[in-house]
């Protein structure tokens, strides 16, 4: 009997000693796979953070606030050493504007004043043979002068053109093109379609083709 107990001893103790051996083990590479866990939860946490302060740092404005456009592509402009850019944040969806609302003689003057003075210059010939599109000799006598005028005010004037024939019994067919020149006759001696002609504008000039 004794010799049998001791048996049983040894048959429930072995197990119980290697379990006592193996549970700092299993606790070890618990500790150890939550600790990896972590660290790559953190390393995941702390890179996305860089890609988006890199995201905007690379979209805010660099330098200074104006950026004056020396003419280095091939296009050749006049007023290249003029033209600066401004950053600036534009509108809210529902804010209004002095240009805004039904027309009236303040909201008529203050688009007057966004192109009025500027849709169309003269430059000599020296200037006008390096434009890449074609323009128009000022009729009169003296030293040649062409036709020139940047395209953003002439877009204006299209757009200011597009809100007057929304209310077309305050402004009648009435159009006034600066005095500087008559505009063209269609093909064939069709009449100019204003009203087209700034549609077509203005799309161009956001697709930006």
């Amino acid at each position: 009997m004794p010799t049998t107990l001791r048996t049983e001893e040894e048959y429930f103790l072995l197990p119980g000693e290697n379990d006592a051996e193996k549970a700092p083990i299993v606790v070890r590479s618990s500790r150890r796979r939550h600790w990896a866990i972590n660290f790559l939860s953190l390393c995941s946490l702390l890179l996305n953070v860089v890609a988006v302060l890199y995201f905007f740092a690379s979209r805010a404005p660099q330098g200074s606030k104006y950026v004056l456009w020396k003419g280095d592509s091939q296009v050749w402009s006049p007023a290249q050493d003029s033209v600066g850019h401004k950053n600036q944040l534009g509108a809210t969806f529902l804010q209004r504007s002095k240009y805004s609302g039904p027309p009236s003689p303040e909201v008529d003057q203050a688009w007057r004043e966004l192109y009025h003075r500027y849709v169309m210059s003269a430059i000599p010939e020296e200037q006008a043979s390096k434009l890449s599109n074609e323009t128009m000799r000022v009729p009169g006598p003296g030293h040649p002068r062409y036709i020139v005028g940047l395209d953003v005010f002439h877009q204006l004037h299209c757009l200011d053109y597009l809100r007057q024939n929304l209310y077309p019994d305050y402004y009648g067919h009435h159009h006034d093109h600066g005095g500087v020149i008559a505009p063209p006759e269609g093909p064939d001696d069709e009449p100019f379609d204003h009203l087209d002609h700034c549609i077509n504008n203005v799309r161009s000039a956001l697709m930006k083709v």
